[in-house]
């Protein structure tokens, strides 16, 4: 693994000097070498946390977005003893996911939901979902789904991509 620079080094060579506080607003802010050292290197690694973040996030996004909906149908068997899809899906141990994405979570009529679900708080838009269905009890603790969820990124795409086919009818909609 790389090694990053010694902190003696992120300011070049003595460039600032023998700087002890500057002043700010005609009063001594109190701001020293060792300071500007710690201001630099925590502005640093808000930086490249943020870099990481977003490159994981879009990363993510394109694999949600790169499902399969007949894969999706396949995965989705395993949902089946709790889950129904269709013109005719009823509720059952868990509820009807026609329509889910873009649903509040807690808010299919006629369901039972545990108070936690309810009041999560949580809209199930793509990423939402994803994260649900790798970890619902990471998640949603306190959830009344005891499936453990899904570990493969593309099966969690392609679950989503089948689930977005059906309005909230059970119509199919999409491809």
């Amino acid at each position: 693994m790389p090694r990053l620079p010694e902190p003696d080094t992120w300011f070049g060579s003595g460039r600032l000097g023998r700087v002890s506080k500057f002043v700010v607003g005609g009063r001594s802010a109190g701001t020293t070498r060792r300071s500007l050292k710690d201001a630099n290197m925590k502005s640093t690694l808000l930086g490249l946390t943020t870099a990481i973040l977003t490159v994981v996030g879009s990363a993510h996004a394109q694999d949600i977005s790169s499902g399969n909906a007949e894969a999706g149908a396949v995965v989705f068997r395993r949902c089946m003893a709790c889950h129904k899809v269709g013109p005719d899906a009823m509720n059952g141990v868990g509820p009807v996911l026609n329509a889910v994405v873009g649903r509040a979570a807690g808010a299919y009529p006629d369901y039972s939901y545990s108070a936690a679900n309810k009041n999560s708080g949580l809209t199930w838009d793509e990423l939402t979902l994803a994260t649900y269905l790798r970890a619902p009890r990471k998640l949603v603790p306190g959830t009344k789904m005891t499936f453990a969820g899904l570990s493969k990124d593309q099966e969690i795409a392609d679950v989503i991509a089948y689930l977005k086919q059906f309005n909230a009818q059970g119509q199919k909609v999409g491809p």
